[in-house]
This record gives structure tokens, sequence and C-alpha cells, in this order.
């Protein structure tokens, strides 16, 4: 199902690969290498689609969200962290200027659809 507000129409975040820097363990190089930006580009508009429905959410908020849809493409935290900083990138996510307390007592910022 797609937003009702964008309908996934122009979410091309990422055209080309977002790269490992060379300092970078071996294995970030080469997941960096293995991305499906297909793919990717899918998981931003689910990630819009959250936000959308669901309002303003921490990247904690957001992963159990995202995890709890058995529809959603998989991810790992690390790929909707990634997912959600090039959307930032896109200026179609900001940073929202607040924080809410995870569930490890750390506050965390609270991420917003631009």
């Amino acid at each position: 199902m797609l937003c009702p507000t964008c309908k996934g129409a122009g979410v091309v975040i990422v055209k080309t690969p977002t790269p490992a820097h060379s300092s970078h363990p071996v294995t970030s190089q080469k997941a960096a290498a293995s991305v499906n930006y297909a793919n990717a580009q899918l998981i931003h508009v689910w990630l819009l689609q959250l936000l959308d429905r669901c309002g303003p959410q921490t990247h904690e908020e957001i992963a159990t969200l995202y995890w709890a849809d058995r529809n959603a493409p998989k991810a790992t935290s690390s790929g909707l962290r990634t997912r959600m900083s090039e959307l930032v990138r896109g200026k179609v996510v900001h940073n929202s200027g607040r924080t809410r307390t995870m569930s490890t007592g750390r506050e965390a910022i609270v991420w917003e659809r631009t």
C-alpha cells in the first residue's frame, strides 16, 4: 500500500550507491557493494509511509514499527539507519528538534517528514 499523500511518486533518493569509506572494515565495504538499490528505494517508500501514518518517530520506534509489518522488505537496524540518512540527505525527512527517551534510558532524535 502506498502513502495516500505521496503515493511513492518521485521517491527516488538513491541514484548511486552510498559507498563505504576505505577506512571502514572490509565487511562494511562488501555490504555497501551488495546493496540492491531497487530494494533500498522500496524501503525509502515504506519509511516515508510509516512516518506519514505514525507521525514523528525515533530510530528505535521506526525500527520497531517497521519490523512489526510482515510485508515490509527485509532490513537490518543498520540498513534502516542508512536509508533514513539517505532520506535526510534527500531533504524529505529531518530532525524535528525534539528527543524522546529510548528503552535504554538515553535520549534519541525524533525524525519527521519535511
